[in-house]
């Protein structure tokens, strides 16, 4: 009689991973992506705050020039048009005396040479008080403006005077707490979501 004998073969290793092995990596490396945008995102939010905040002062500075250079600060732009449209960015020149028709628009960001936007894209809202924006020379102080003894007397070279204060008002929330009041002008950035 004749007996075989098997002889055991080990089997040949595999080249390559298995499905489970597969996906433990995915997991991990989608695990490290995650936490590293959630660090991204703050910093690219820090980033736009501080660039707006940076376009804010300039905004404020320019504010200040065109006063001294104008006598009054300016009016502001039609928020309808395209910022292809060569009246885009331009606020009104009011009549000698007289006021802006609209007091709430966007920046004039032409005429005070400034960015149309925030860093999120946005155009900055600008609300302006009347007495603020009037044409030199001033023929009479609106009633209660400026009273005193003696009455001051009306600049020659400006639309207000030193003792004038704005009628901008702005509360933390609708019918909530003041934040300021008597305001000569204010500019918003609509920040990040668009909705101020």
């Amino acid at each position: 009689a004749v007996t075989r004998s098997h002889a055991y073969e080990p089997s040949k290793p595999s080249s390559g991973f298995t499905l489970t092995e597969v996906a433990v990596v995915l997991i991990i490396v989608g695990l490290l992506l995650g936490g590293m945008l959630g660090p991204l995102s703050a910093q690219n939010d820090l980033r736009a705050t501080n660039e707006t905040r940076a376009a804010m002062a300039e905004i404020r500075e320019a504010l200040i020039g065109y006063a001294v250079a104008n006598g009054r600060l300016p009016c502001p732009a039609d928020p309808a048009l395209a910022n292809t449209d060569p009246s885009a960015g331009i606020g009104e020149d009011p009549a000698s005396g007289m006021s802006c028709a609209s007091v709430a628009g966007v920046l004039p960001w032409v005429t005070l040479g400034v960015g149309e936007t925030d860093a999120w894209g946005n155009r900055f809202s600008y609300v302006v008080s009347a007495k603020f924006t009037r044409k030199p020379p001033l023929t009479a102080f609106v009633s209660g403006e400026c009273t005193g003894t003696p009455t001051p007397a009306l600049p020659t070279s400006a639309g207000f005077a030193l003792c004038t204060t704005g009628d901008i008002r702005v509360d933390s929330t609708v019918g909530g707490s003041k934040v300021a009041v008597d305001l000569p002008v204010v500019i918003v950035s609509h920040g990040k979501n668009g909705r101020g």
